[in-house]
C-alpha cells in the first residue's frame, strides 16, 4: 500500500507512544485486524446513545436512549464476546448495561451538555496537513460533538467535544497529559481551517463517562482543556515533526521495534508476534 496519503489523531499516537513497527504493518501494510473487547464494545453503544439522545436533527427521548444503549451493546456482546480476550469473556454485560444506563440518566445533570445547543454530531475531518516540503498528507478525523455554549461572560462560543468512557475518572497525570490534548488542539486547528472560523471562538473540553463514579458524584464530567494558540501549534509542530521522521523511516526501512509493546498491561498480545511479519530475533 505504501506511505498513506492521511493520518488520524489515533495513527499518529501509535507510531509516536507505541511501535513504529506495528505501525507501519497496521497502516501501510495494510493489515490492520479488528480489536474486540466489553470496554470497545460499551463505548460504541454509548456513544450510539447519546448522539441519537443529543443531536440537532430528531433527537430521541431518555428512554428510547436508554433502550437504544441497551439493546446495541447486548448485539455487539452476543456478535463479538467469542473473540474478546480471555480475561474480558468472563465480564458480566448486565453489569456493563447498568453502568451506560446510569451514565444515559446522568446526562442532563451536566449543565454544560444539557443546556448546549448542539452544532454537529460526529463531524468528519479531511484537511490537507500545512507543510513546508513536498509530502502531501491529509489529517482524518471524527469530532464526536461540536456545541455551542457560553464562556464565562455569557457570551456564545463553540466548543469540540470528545467523549471519554473511563472507570471512575482520570487522575491529575491523565488530565495533564500533552499528547491526550492534542487530540483537541488537532481538532480545533482543523475545524477553524475547514469553516474559516476565528480560533479564539473555538474552546475544547472533554466528557468524561463514568462506569463507576464515586458515590455522590456525576457519572458525566465536562472536563475543559485550554487550547490557546501556543498549544495548539505546538501540536501541530510535534505532529508534522514526526511525520517527517515517518516518511524519512519508511523510505530508508529504519521503523524501530518496541519490544515493550508486545504485550499490553491489560494482556493483549500484538497480533504479529513471533510471526513472519515480525519474528523472534
Amino acid at each position: 500500500m505504501g506511505f498513506p496519503d492521511r493520518i488520524s489523531y489515533s495513527s499518529w499516537m501509535s507510531f509516536r507512544s507505541g511501535c513504529q513497527w506495528r505501525w507501519k504493518l497496521d497502516v501501510c501494510d495494510g493489515l490492520r485486524s479488528n480489536n474486540f473487547g466489553i470496554h470497545l464494545d460499551f463505548g460504541t453503544a454509548i456513544h450510539a446513545a447519546i448522539e441519537h439522545y443529543r443531536t440537532r436533527k430528531d433527537p430521541i427521548s431518555i428512554q428510547d436512549a436508554l433502550d437504544w444503549f441497551e439493546i446495541t451493546l447486548r448485539n455487539l456482546h452476543e456478535d463479538h464476546s467469542p473473540n474478546y480476550r480471555e480475561k474480558e469473556k468472563t465480564a458480566k454485560v448486565d453489569d456493563f448495561v447498568k453502568q451506560g444506563r446510569a451514565i444515559i440518566k446522568d446526562l442532563d445533570n451536566c449543565l454544560e451538555l444539557r443546556d448546549a445547543e448542539i452544532i454537529y454530531n460526529e463531524h468528519p475531518l479531511r484537511l490537507p496537513i500545512d507543510r513546508s516540503d513536498d509530502l502531501n498528507v491529509d489529517f482524518k478525523g471524527f469530532i464526536d460533538m461540536v456545541i455551542k455554549w457560553k464562556d464565562g461572560r455569557g457570551n456564545p462560543v463553540l466548543y469540540i467535544v470528545d467523549f471519554k468512557s473511563c472507570s471512575w475518572g482520570w487522575d491529575g497525570d491523565k488530565r495533564r497529559d500533552r499528547d491526550l490534548h492534542a487530540q483537541l488542539f488537532l481538532y480545533k486547528h482543523f475545524l477553524s481551517k475547514e469553516f474559516n472560523l476565528d480560533p479564539k471562538e473555538i474552546r475544547c473540553a472533554f466528557i468524561l463517562l463514568k462506569k463507576r463514579p464515586p458515590k455522590g458524584v456525576c457519572a458525566v464530567e465536562f472536563f475543559p482543556v485550554s487550547a490557546g494558540p501556543v498549544s495548539v501549534q505546538r501540536a501541530l509542530d510535534e505532529m508534522n515533526s514526526d511525520l517527517t521522521d515517518m516518511k524519512k523511516r519508511f523510505d530508508e526501512g529504519t521503523l524501530k521495534k518496541n519490544r515493550e509493546f508486545c504485550t499490553s498491561p491489560f494482556g493483549d498480545v500484538c497480533p504479529y508476534l513471533n510471526t513472519d511479519k515480525c519474528p523472534k530475533e
